[in-house]
């Protein structure tokens, strides 16, 4: 029953808040309101269940797991509980969840970040291949860019932050610009779909 009404929802909801844009009345943004309040509550309620689902499957791996195979999701099981209950008495920085939170996430945090880092630039390395022009201009302009943010390059070529920054505020920025609005186009022509009936709002085609 529920599984049937899915598309009729995702047409009629998805269509009255295209509508509220062009409809500029009271209980048009009376319709937005509610939307957006049912959104919020929407995602609050999928933040739940991804939560419950996930303490489901780590609770899976420890019962059917090896010991070895045991310790990351006990780990994990048991952050998650010290953190939810140190929230319950504060989430201050003078509270035990604000000192858990900078003494212990953030620099877990940091490290995954600046590892992350080394793993792009290795990759990075690994796939710039001076096999094409636009893999030679691109590997250029990476270079120039990383050398512009250290001192050692600005001594090295006088005057290659300038460079760099015209290389970020313009071929870059074009780029990224070109490239959100595909993304855009993209999401308006799936929204449009589910809107219209032609896919279902779990992503299958018409059945």
């Amino acid at each position: 029953m529920l599984r049937a009404l899915t598309r009729p929802l995702a047409i009629l909801l998805g269509g009255a808040a295209i509508l509220v844009y062009f409809v500029p009345h009271q209980a048009g943004q009376w319709v937005e309101a509610r939307l957006v309040d049912w959104l919020v509550l929407l995602q609050a309620a999928a933040l739940v269940a991804g939560i419950l689902a996930l303490i489901r499957r780590q609770l899976a791996r420890v019962r059917s797991g090896s010991l070895s195979q045991r310790i990351y999701p006990m780990l994990m099981l048991g952050s998650m509980a010290a953190m939810l209950i140190a929230g319950l008495f504060g989430t201050t920085a003078a509270t035990a969840f604000g000192a858990l939170y900078g003494s212990v996430l953030q620099p877990i945090q940091a490290s995954m970040l600046s590892l992350l880092a080394f793993y792009m630039a290795s990759a990075v390395f690994r796939s710039f291949r001076l096999t094409s022009a636009p893999a030679t201009i691109l590997l250029i302009s990476a270079l120039v860019v990383l050398l512009a943010r250290i001192p050692l390059g600005e001594q090295m070529i006088p005057r290659i932050s300038v460079f760099a920054t015209w290389i970020i505020r313009g071929p870059n920025v074009a780029a990224t610009r070109g490239l959100w609005i595909g993304m855009g186009l993209a999401a308006v022509a799936t929204a449009f779909r589910v809107i219209l009936g032609v896919q279902g709002p779990s992503g299958g085609g018409r059945s």
